[in-house]
């Protein structure tokens, strides 16, 4: 018995299926991934039927023959990994049903068709390892004459490049360009992306901040930003559902436009310099705190809190670092009401707190006015090298109501100290009043 390999079978039924073209009339999806011996692909013109054409990995093409524009039907092209292949052909354009287009790993892909921008069908466009970051542009008004001059000059004297002014960005809703050597200078003044855009993944570019062009989207359900080496910010971001901005080493501040909330699922994972993520958490030195906050606290002592040194814990970043004693600040947002948390070594309670306990709940009366802020004082250890889950939950008895706290930074106890945590935090007008019958409770859970 013989047997072959998926790459022989493969090009084995290329081969058989291009030699017998009356095979090829009513074929709609024709799969030949891994064909290390396709050159050139044949006349598409039999190919009338035509729906889908996957070439992942074919190492050797070098050449898509110009009649693929006559398979009207197709509306997926999978060129992924073809790395020989230089050029698409121009009538490639004519493809008016086509809806994903994939080229990543196409590292000598050097040019893209002109027309390609008018595709309106084109939904998925990912182009992964190609390089887009060959020139840069700048904006019409700060243009001289010498420098278009020169510049039309100069484009006679280099190949070919690809520009994302090439790309066919009015109707995406995946855009995948990882790894293609974007920096802040690579994106024209007039590169716009569909307000219908859905994932956007520009990991692995030398960008610093997110590009203008896309800050004007309202929505993007999922972005996607890792090993971004250089990102600094990113700010007036659009509402979105899933955030991905991993090993990003710089990232400081993650913002959104004015009056937005992130709803969905954030992961700054091992974005150690993250110091405030909005409506979410922020990190501020205890000496920039506004003093009548610190008073609220009951900490008079704040000059020598500004030199000393402990762990921090972020659970946001999976992250810990030693720095001056800091304020947490956790957002305002639909899910959870505004609060402030400060780790300091020691195991001290403030005496003027009312309600004391060696257990970790206690309950009480709330007095003739409504409650505005509540103040909460834990003293705790922690097993060495094991990460918890705080969990700070008040719950009004009488009104059948909780708010549950889950601070996510939290100062970690050197050796055999104690760590007292401080939380302050704001309630709205309706979360308990006068005679309501109330009690917090302090859970703590291995990571």
């Amino acid at each position: 018995m013989v047997v072959y390999s998926q790459k022989i079978v493969a090009e084995k039924i290329a081969e058989h299926l291009f030699l017998n073209p009356k095979l090829l009339g009513s074929l709609k999806f024709l799969y030949l991934s891994h064909c290390h011996g396709l050159v050139k692909t044949p006349d598409f013109a039999k190919l009338c039927a035509l729906e889908q054409l996957v070439l992942e990995d074919c190492a050797s093409l070098v050449e898509i023959d110009e009649s693929i524009g006559m398979v009207g039907g197709l509306v997926l092209i999978n060129l992924k990994d073809c790395k020989l292949l230089k050029k698409l052909p121009e009538n490639f354009c004519m493809l008016k049903l086509l809806e994903t287009l994939k080229v990543s790993g196409c590292s000598n892909l050097g040019m893209l068709p002109g027309e390609m921008r008018q595709m309106e069908s084109l939904k998925v466009f990912h182009a992964d390892g190609l390089d887009f970051g060959n020139s840069s542009y700048t904006t019409q008004q700060n243009v001289s004459w010498g420098e278009l001059l020169w510049g039309l000059v100069a484009k006679q004297k280099v190949s070919l490049q690809l520009s994302l002014t090439s790309l066919p960005c009015n109707s995406i809703t995946s855009l995948s360009s990882v790894n293609c050597n974007l920096h802040d200078s690579s994106f024209p003044w007039d590169f716009r992306v569909s307000p219908t855009l859905e994932k956007l993944n520009l990991s692995k570019n030398p960008i610093r901040f997110l590009p203008d062009c896309f800050k004007g989207l309202e929505e993007v359900k999922n972005l996607i930003i890792y090993d971004c080496n250089q990102l600094q910010t990113l700010e007036d971001l659009p509402k979105i559902k899933k955030l991905h901005a991993l090993r990003c080493p710089l990232l400081e501040k993650i913002s959104l436009k004015p009056g937005l909330f992130l709803e969905g699922y954030a992961f700054p994972h091992k974005c150690e310099k993250l110091l405030e993520m909005e409506s979410v958490f922020k990190v501020v030195p205890i000496g920039e705190i506004d003093s009548e906050l610190i008073n609220n606290f009951g900490i008079y002592d704040v000059e020598s809190m500004k030199t000393t040194q402990r762990r921090l814990y972020n659970g946001y970043t999976s992250s810990v670092k030693r720095c001056p004693i800091q304020v947490i600040i956790y957002g305002n947002s639909p899910h959870r009401c505004e609060s402030f948390s400060i780790f300091y070594p020691g195991s001290s309670v403030p005496i003027w707190f009312t309600y004391q306990s060696y257990v970790p709940s206690l309950s009480f009366i709330i007095s003739n006015s409504k409650l505005r802020y509540l103040n909460a004082c834990i003293v705790y250890k922690l097993n060495p090298g094991k990460p918890i889950y705080f969990y700070l939950i008040f719950h009004n008895i009488t009104k059948d109501k909780m708010i549950v706290h889950n601070p996510a930074c939290y100062g970690i106890p050197e050796g055999d100290e104690y760590m007292t945590w401080l939380s302050h935090w704001k309630f709205g007008s309706h979360e308990a009043g006068p005679g309501d019958e109330a009690g917090t409770t302090m859970i703590t859970r291995l990571r």
